[in-house]
């Protein structure tokens, strides 16, 4: 691709996919721990071979759910972590053009100077992102670069 183009990502639409998930992921978490607790206070009474089959049941859904669960927040935590990578590849591109167009712009005597004693006119290297995670409901850790 090189650093001439942009990075073609959706970078709003990454962190509302990872909010989505993480949502979705809580929902089923909260809602195997009710069904949970319900289905022990059902076997209070039940006994039997009908109850421990509905224990079983029981618990084997809850497992799943958990899964899934898990599944959904490994996979919001994924698309945060795509948003972050994009978002370095986005600000390093800039970086770069932005250090091409200063070094075409200067003169002979500029180049000359600066190859001699060293040229101090180049912007820094953009910090990285860091990872948008659950605790901050996946918000932006940083924006692009301006030069």
């Amino acid at each position: 691709m090189g650093y001439a183009q942009k990075v073609v990502f959706d970078f709003d639409g990454a962190l509302q996919m990872a909010r989505k998930l993480s949502r979705t992921s809580a929902a089923i978490a909260a809602l195997a721990t009710t069904r949970r607790g319900l289905a022990d206070t059902a076997l209070v009474d039940w006994v039997g071979a009908f109850g421990k089959d509905f224990d079983l049941r029981a618990s084997t859904e809850l497992r799943n759910a958990t899964d899934i669960s898990n599944a959904l927040r490994f996979e919001a935590d994924e698309w945060a972590l795509q948003w972050k990578n994009a978002m370095d590849q986005e600000n390093a591109n800039r970086w770069a053009r932005e250090c091409d167009r200063i070094r075409d712009s200067r003169s002979n005597w500029s180049s000359a100077w600066g190859g001699v004693f060293g040229h101090d006119d180049l912007p820094g290297r953009p910090n990285e992102a860091d990872v948008p995670s659950a605790a901050n409901n996946y918000l932006p850790t940083r924006s692009f670069v301006w030069y």
